[in-house]
């Protein structure tokens, strides 16, 4: 019962905190979403827009990845269509087309899995490569942030999935899978030492709930969030609050999504993995507090 409580408890203290965003994508000077992507799969369409940002005279946008029918805020996608390279929207009450460019020819297979970005941003790309795997991505600091121009027709979720792959590689950046549920996106110059280990999570004793309690896919999401705003649910998901003694000079931005649901222990092992690779981890000061140390390099 205290293990459902805690999951609960962080749940919470992630959806109230953690909706803050880094700076956004530079937007046209028209009013109108603009169109970076489509993608075609078995199950889903989906439609990858930058939304102009509210009092921001259109000067900065914020990413939206959404499926036939799916409304985020004031943006609602009504149509995709892959061959016309269009989706129809309603945006802040009006209907609007939005269009990639010229139509293309349709793919050999009704089956096939299409992909056609343009100039799609890095997190844009991240945030369909984590839905086309279903796994949720933990971003190593100091990544190149690219756009991406995509095109490709495919046949299955294997091949779908190795065209991100090899679009990553081909800007200097790899991904790692990490167990079932994780991929660990590093440059490549810090592939070697990404020491994937999320099959060795372990369950505490007397914890057994841990492993099948979930939180919910999407529940944790953090934009450019800061160290001192996401700590305390760390220490929240280990049964402590955070010794604020501990607090020292800011870290590199946190970009995190769960994409699949996971367990408490699954979301401690992402927390200690992205604190690490910016020097830092958290360790228990006694049965109630925890602090933020940093790791020693031999």
């Amino acid at each position: 019962m205290q293990a459902i409580k805690s999951i609960a408890a962080a749940a919470v203290a992630f959806s109230v905190l953690f909706t803050f965003s880094g700076p956004a994508p530079a937007q046209s000077a028209s009013g109108s979403p603009q169109l970076v992507g489509i993608a075609k799969f078995p199950q889903h369409s989906y439609a990858l827009l930058e939304v102009p940002i509210p009092q921001t005279g259109n000067a900065s946008a914020e990413t939206m990845i959404l499926s036939e029918g799916e409304r985020q805020k004031y943006v609602e996608v009504v149509s995709i269509n892959i061959t016309q390279r269009s989706v129809g929207l309603v945006y802040h009450g009006s209907n609007v087309v939005v269009s990639l460019g010229s139509a293309v020819p349709p793919s050999n297979s009704a089956t096939a899995n299409e992909i056609d970005l343009t100039n799609a941003s890095f997190r844009a790309t991240l945030q369909l490569f984590a839905k086309v795997s279903n796994r949720t991505l933990l971003l190593r600091p100091g990544l190149p942030e690219p756009n991406f121009a995509i095109r490709a027709s495919v046949v299955d979720s294997e091949s779908t999935i190795q065209v991100f792959v090899t679009a990553l590689a081909d800007q200097g950046i790899a991904a790692i899978n990490d167990g079932e549920k994780f991929v660990m996106i590093v440059p490549k110059s810090a592939a070697a030492t990404a020491q994937p280990r999320s099959d060795q999570i372990l369950i505490p004793p007397g914890d057994a709930g841990a492993s099948t309690n979930l939180i919910p896919a999407g529940m944790m999401v953090m934009n450019g969030t800061d160290c001192w705003q996401m700590a305390p649910t760390y220490a929240a998901l280990m049964d402590r609050k955070l010794d604020l003694a501990s607090r020292t000079l800011p870290m590199q931005p946190f970009f995190f999504r769960n994409q699949t649901a996971l367990t408490r222990p699954e979301f401690i092992y992402a927390f200690e993995v992205m604190f690490a690779w910016r020097g830092y981890k958290l360790v228990p000061v006694d049965d109630k507090l925890a602090k933020l140390t940093r790791i020693e390099t031999k």
